[in-house]
């Protein structure tokens, strides 16, 4: 009787064991493997943190976190940019592994730029859909105002996962 005959359930309850297995070895040795793991915090270059607002052409301020690095010895230096450009606010959504990715980047001579889209987390505006063209064309922009800043030396990259990967490369 019933829907399924005993060995299809018998079959399934298998498969099941046996993922729980694979998860719990997989746990064991990402468990191991932390105990190896440490977070960097000396680096070639000094990093600061900026919180600021681009303006855009229309007026919009979109919110940017910026993690900027500094040569130690007090030297003035130029350095290429990173834009992660998304909607996953900032100040709370990815504030942690922000706070772990870009300063690492900064202190290896990479300025980092987190900032919130149009209607996203403290950014002006309302979100009304994803990847539409307003959206790419304040991406231009920022990357337009990146370039321009005293600490950039014009090398502007984007990158991201998810939303953030599909929006660098429509921009591009």
């Amino acid at each position: 009787g019933g829907r399924y005959s005993n060995g299809v359930v018998v079959s399934v309850l298998h498969i099941i064991l046996f993922l729980l297995l694979v998860l719990k070895v997989r746990s064991k040795v990402r468990e191991e493997e932390y105990l190896f793991m440490t977070t960097r915090t000396d680096f070639e270059f000094n990093v600061s943190v900026i919180s600021t607002f681009i303006v855009l052409s229309d007026q919009a301020k979109l919110s940017a976190r910026l993690w900027l690095p500094s040569s130690k010895d007090g030297s003035t230096t130029r350095f290429p940019a990173t834009l992660e450009y998304i909607p996953y606010r900032k100040n709370d959504g990815t504030s942690y592994r922000d706070s772990l990715r870009h300063p690492y980047l900064a202190g290896h001579g990479i300025a980092g730029v987190r900032v919130d889209i149009r209607g996203s987390g403290d950014s002006d505006g309302i979100l009304l859909d994803e990847y539409l063209p307003l959206e790419l064309s304040d991406a231009c922009e920022v990357i337009a105002w990146i370039s321009r800043q005293p600490w950039c030396n014009g090398h502007v990259g984007m990158f991201g996962k998810s939303w953030g990967a599909f929006n660098s490369l429509q921009v591009a």
